[in-house]
Parts: structure tokens; sequence; C-alpha cells
């Protein structure tokens, strides 16, 4: 009976020490956990060629039997380039070493434009959602009065999450009135006229930049391009090819 006392005793006693321990133990299992198997943290997605050829896009869409790598980007040598055929040399390092030809539009590519590149992998798909780090090759020809027969070569690489291919391409046409302002899209310029790439279901910031003599007055988006916000910086995407107005007065 003496006994069983004691033992009553010492828990009643101690009782508030256990608790205090366990919550310790409870505390350091927070926050020494095993690894998790969660989604991955990816780059953000991005290209580079050189300040000369401003990158604003790199998507490798997938279908269940081939791959397309497409590329986009501005043409800001100062003069006119053209693009020879297979002017595209794609290096899917995380497929073979194999490299593949692709074709630029337009490939007169006048100070200022958009230039999209496209080159398809046949008889391979990637899985969507998958983060590759591709590298690439463009070749160019300088045009002034004419085309010079020297072709130049510049390289590229970039981070990108393979998209299903039903991610649909529509061009957009960017816009300005008065016609000398610029809207800037992804951070790259774009003079009025441009016709620029927009993927279904990517959002795409904008921002007007008026003439020296104007302030930003309002956007104007056609029916398949839906704009949000109303000031000189907003976000833009398309369900369809459309126009993309920027207003100054």
């Amino acid at each position: 009976m003496a006994k069983a006392q004691s033992a009553v005793e010492f828990l009643t006693t101690y009782s508030w020490a256990f608790l205090v321990l366990g919550l310790f133990v409870v505390a350091i299992l927070s926050v020494v956990s095993l690894p998790s198997k969660s989604t991955p943290t990816y780059l953000p997605q991005s290209c580079y060629i050189s300040p000369s050829f401003p990158c604003s896009q790199a998507l490798l869409l997938t279908n269940s039997t081939a791959t397309n790598f497409m590329l986009i980007f501005q043409n800001n040598v100062g003069t006119t380039l053209y693009f020879p055929p297979n002017s595209l040399l794609f290096v899917p390092s995380f497929y073979t070493n194999t490299t593949y030809k692709g074709r630029c539009i337009p490939q007169n590519a006048l100070v200022g434009s958009s230039i999209t590149c496209n080159a398809t992998l046949p008889g391979y798909s990637i899985s969507a959602g998958t983060q590759v780090n591709p590298k690439f090759t463009l070749s160019y020809q300088i045009c002034t009065s004419k085309c010079t027969a020297q072709v130049y070569n510049t390289s590229g690489t970039a981070v990108a999450v393979v998209s299903p291919y039903k991610s649909f391409v529509y061009t957009v046409q960017l816009l300005t009135s008065p016609t000398n302002g610029h809207i800037a899209l992804n951070g790259v310029q774009y003079a009025n006229g441009a016709n620029v790439v927009f993927v279904l279901g990517s959002t795409y910031s904008v921002y007007a930049l008026p003439p020296s003599s104007n302030t930003f007055y309002s956007w104007t988006a056609s029916a398949n391009v839906m704009l949000s916000g109303s000031t000189q910086s907003a976000t833009a995407n398309a369900v369809g090819p459309g126009t993309l107005t920027a207003t100054f007065h």
C-alpha cells in the first residue's frame, strides 16, 4: 500500500515535467523532419541570346508524337537581318546530342521586329511539367543595301517547363496612337505594328511608352485579347489572334 501511494505521489509531483518534455519532443520533430516528396521547385522560365537579340520567350510544346521548341526574340542589331532556312540549330541535351534544325519567321526581319523560330523533334515526347535547359544557335546575315554573304552565328540558352501542345499560339499585333510610341512586352520594347506571339494560358506584362511629347491615355484590346489594368502598366493574355493598342495624348 505504501509503494502504491508513493507511486501516485511521484506521478502527481512530476507530471508537469513529463508534459514539458513531451512538448519539447513535438517541437523538435516539427523542425527536424524527413525530406519531403513534394513538387520540385523550378527556376523561373527564361531565355538568353545576347543584348542585340533580347529574348522574350522560349517554349517547349509536346504531344504524343513530337516536341516543338519555339523561340521568340527581337531584332535590336540596328539593321535588317536575313534568317536563311534552317537558321535555328536546337540541341536538346535532355534527350540526345542530335542537333535539330528549324526555321525563323520573318526571314527578312526589320529593326525592332519580333522573330519566331521553331524546331520539331519528331518521334519524341517529353512529359508535360518537366523543366529542361536547352541550348541553341542562330544563324543570320546582315542586310543594308543588300544582304552580306557572311553568315553570323550566336548561341543562346533557355530554362523552360514543357507544356502540352494543346497550348495554342496566337499572333497579337501591338499598336500605338500616335504611331511613334512603343509597347514593352515582358520587358522587351516593340514599335508600332510589331507582331508578337501569345500562348494560350500565359499572362504577359505590358507597359506603354509614350513619345517624348505625349503621356499615356488608355489601352484598347480586340475581342480575343484580355487586358487587366487601365494604367500605363498592365497585364494581358489572348484566346485568339488580335490587337493591343496603347493610346497617348
